[in-house]
């Protein structure tokens, strides 16, 4: 998770991914070792005055994770508003297509679909 105020960022990850985030980042960034929801709404909590607004993409979290943090926020003055234009989309102009014919569907065996969303599925159509 990478979280972006006009004065600081930071980056949660998991301890995979420790030494090539330490590598990788300048030193304008934080890294957190802690991923867990409440660390990250904390760090919000510390930077975000009382009252403010904290901008979140609704297509990278669950609504699950993203009920998560209102709730961890909400306690403490702060709102979560879901801002659906994403920003690196708005800022990388040059950015090169995604080619379509490099997209696998991976089998529902794999992504582990239940078979009750399959039923749900079949029957809809």
């Amino acid at each position: 998770t990478a979280v972006v105020t006009q004065t600081k960022a930071a980056l949660w990850t998991d301890s995979r991914y420790w030494v090539q985030a330490e590598r990788q980042m300048d030193c304008n960034w934080e890294l957190e070792k802690d991923v867990s929801i409440m660390s990250v709404s904390e760090w919000l909590i510390s930077q975000v005055p009382p009252g403010g607004n904290i901008g979140f993409d609704p297509f990278l979290f669950s609504l699950k994770t993203q009920e998560g943090y209102a709730m961890s926020l909400e306690s403490s003055n702060r709102t979560l508003k879901s801002f659906p234009v994403n920003l690196v989309d708005q800022v990388w102009k040059d950015r090169p297509p995604v080619p379509p014919d490099n997209l696998t569907r991976l089998p529902d065996r794999v992504i582990r679909r239940s078979s009750y969303t399959q039923k749900d599925t079949h029957t809809a159509a």
